[in-house]
């Protein structure tokens, strides 16, 4: 498999390398909590940076608060250890910052065990310090150093998506077999686009690249999904051809008492209920019908 180095690694690489820099200029005596904190913080978008990083900062506040306090008593105490454990996590779970959990207790315990002849009070600002450097400079590399563009990424994958659609509804109407499993990543690729786009920013075109009827569009391609699944369903149990459903107009069912007759005339109505469904949203769309669906549509 052809592996490529993508823009978040690179970006990763430039924001230690300007965390370290800064560690020079300012004399910090330990670059590598200020390192860690930018690659905690460097995320996906802008603003996943952010919420990671104001995680990380809320933890080392409440970490360095309680390493101060119970470091003050007794550093490297295994007994303090688990106690200043308990109190850490209680504080941040009252506060609701459960995501802060993790790095309150590895910066607790820096303090606790790496002192090495520091006075906590020194030792836990410049804990609080590194983190901020490090979290600051990994959301300005993230903004200034090629930002995320979720609209390009939207739009390729909108186009990638109506493509597979089409064809795989040309495979429908040939009475081909289908797969809908690459359909799928694609939907769950543009949901993610989307999920990401609302918070980071919100698309101010109008028309059809308006963030509102981008919306709209993908949830009328997971209509789509859903019915060419029970087709696909259909289709796989043997219960109806779609030359049933192109010989609509012509199709009687003989009512004789025969249940199997019966419940052939039910499996087509709703094999027929979905194919239609499927082909008024292609249309409402405004995506190319194949020529055997135009012809039943017109009919």
């Amino acid at each position: 498999m052809q592996q490529t180095i993508g823009m978040r690694n690179i970006k990763t690489a430039i924001a230690i390398l300007v965390c370290l820099i800064i560690a020079n200029l300012l004399q910090l005596q330990y670059p590598f909590y200020a390192a860690i904190a930018t690659v905690i913080s460097m995320e996906n978008s802008v603003t996943n940076s952010f919420a990671a990083g104001k995680n990380r900062v809320m933890g080392t506040f409440v970490g360095a608060g309680a390493g101060l306090a119970f470091a003050t008593i007794q550093p490297e105490n295994i007994w303090l250890c688990a106690l200043g454990t308990i109190v850490a996590i209680y504080i941040c779970n009252l506060l609701k910052w459960n995501k802060s959990i993790p790095i309150a207790i590895i910066v607790f315990l820096a303090i606790m065990l790496n002192l090495q002849g520091d006075s906590p009070l020194h030792y836990s600002i410049n804990r609080i310090i590194d983190t901020l450097i490090g979290v600051g400079v990994a959301v300005m590399v993230n903004y200034l150093v090629f930002p995320p563009k979720y609209e390009i990424n939207i739009r390729r994958a909108r186009r990638l998506l109506s493509k597979e659609m089409v064809y795989i509804v040309d495979h429908l109407m040939a009475k081909k077999e289908f797969n809908l499993k690459k359909l799928r990543a694609q939907l769950r690729k543009l949901e993610m686009y989307l999920d990401i786009s609302k918070e980071e920013f919100h698309l101010i075109k109008d028309g059809d690249d308006s963030l509102e009827h981008i919306i709209d569009e993908f949830e009328s391609y997971k209509l789509i999904y859903e019915h060419l699944k029970m087709i696909q369903k259909l289709d796989g149990e043997q219960i109806l051809s779609v030359d049933n459903m192109l010989r609509l107009g012509n199709y009687h069912c003989d009512v004789s008492g025969d249940e199997e007759v019966l419940q052939r005339d039910s499996q087509f109505i709703i094999y027929n209920y979905h194919i239609d469904r499927v082909l008024n949203e292609l249309e409402s769309m405004g995506l190319p019908l194949p020529y055997g669906a135009k012809m039943e549509m017109l009919e």
